[in-house]
């Protein structure tokens, strides 16, 4: 969970994420605890993960799963699902971009696969 400017971000799991195992994700952002829809398109989507294992060798690059964008004044609605499916175990350090009022932004999550 981050806090900033006065949204929530919060990243859960249907499970905990295991190497080598599928599972599925979910990114709220939520303020004044009502969900945001005013997410803006950002490279084709409503928000990006990337990720980076602390060994250095794998990356996780994911797009929320449903509608995307099809026009630049289009808007995408918190919470956003996606699939996640990591190499190996460790921790993995993730960034959620999007897109809000025009500016991109960046926000930070760890997470521990287990192995």
């Amino acid at each position: 969970r981050v806090e900033r400017d006065g949204m929530i971000f919060t990243l859960s799991f249907e499970s905990a994420p295991k190497a080598g195992e599928p599972v599925m994700g979910k990114l709220e952002v939520t303020k004044g605890g009502a969900p945001v829809t005013s997410l803006e398109p950002v490279m084709g989507a409503y928000a990006h993960i990337v990720g980076f294992g602390e060994s250095g060798k794998s990356v996780v690059r994911i797009h929320p799963m449903g509608d995307e964008p099809k026009t630049p004044a289009d808007r995408g609605v918190a919470p956003l699902s996606f699939h996640i499916e990591p190499e190996a175990g460790g921790f993995v350090k993730l960034w959620a971009q999007l897109k809000l009022d025009g500016t991109e932004i960046f926000i930070p999550f760890g997470l521990d696969v287990k192995k």
